[in-house]
C-alpha cells in the first residue's frame, strides 16, 4: 500500500484511497481480482497508514458491494472515463462515480432503462433516454443537489436487456 513489499518503518507514501478504490473497480470490472499488500510491523501490527486507507475503501465497498461483489465482466465501452467506472450483473449496470459530477451523460449505451438509483440507499433518480441528432444513443440521469460536489457513490441502472449494450462510435 506504499513504495515497499513488505513493512519499511521510513516509507510512508501511503496510496491514496481514492487511487485504490479506482483500481480495484477497474480490475473488477475486466474480471479480475486485486491483491493488495499489507506488510505488518515487526511485532504483527497493521501500520496506521494503512487503516486509514483501508478504512475508507472498506467505506466504499460496504455501502457499495451490490456492485462490486458477484459481478460481471463488462465489455470494452468506447470512451475512457475519467469520473467512473462500470461494473454489472445481468440486467444492471453499476455506475460507479469518482469525480463530482451534477448528472451522468453516459453515450452510445443503447440500453432501455426501467430504473435508477442510488446503491447506498436505494434512492430513485430521474433520468432520459436520448438519441443525439447523428443518431448515438445518449442515457442521462439527473443527480441529487447533494451529491454535486461528492464523489465515490455509485448509480445503477436497471436495464430491460441482460447486458450493457455499447454502440460502435460512428464517424
Amino acid at each position: 500500500m506504499n513504495d515497499t513489499w513488505g513493512y519499511n518503518k521510513y516509507d510512508n507514501n501511503w496510496k491514496k484511497p481514492d487511487d485504490i478504490i479506482r483500481f480495484l473497480l477497474k480490475i473488477n470490472s475486466r474480471g479480475g481480482n486485486y491483491l493488495l499488500n499489507v506488510g505488518p510491523d515487526s511485532n504483527g501490527r497493521i501500520p496506521e497508514g494503512s487503516t486509514q486507507v483501508l478504512d475508507q475503501v472498506g467505506k466504499y465497498i460496504r455501502e457499495n458491494s451490490e456492485a462490486i461483489f458477484d459481478t460481471k465482466r463488462v465489455d470494452i465501452y468506447a470512451y475512457e472515463l475519467e469520473w467512473a467506472q462500470f461494473t454489472r450483473k445481468d440486467y444492471k449496470l453499476y455506475i460507479h462515480m469518482l469525480q463530482p459530477k451534477i448528472r451522468i451523460e453516459l453515450l452510445n449505451v443503447g440500453n432501455h432503462v426501467k430504473r435508477a438509483y442510488l446503491v447506498k440507499d436505494k434512492t430513485e433518480l430521474p433520468y432520459k433516454i436520448m438519441k443525439a441528432c447523428e443518431g448515438n444513443s445518449i442515457i442521462e440521469v439527473q443527480l441529487p443537489e447533494y451529491l454535486y460536489d461528492q464523489k465515490n457513490y455509485c448509480v445503477c441502472l436497471e436495464m430491460e436487456e441482460k447486458e450493457p449494450i455499447f454502440e460502435p462510435i460512428e464517424g
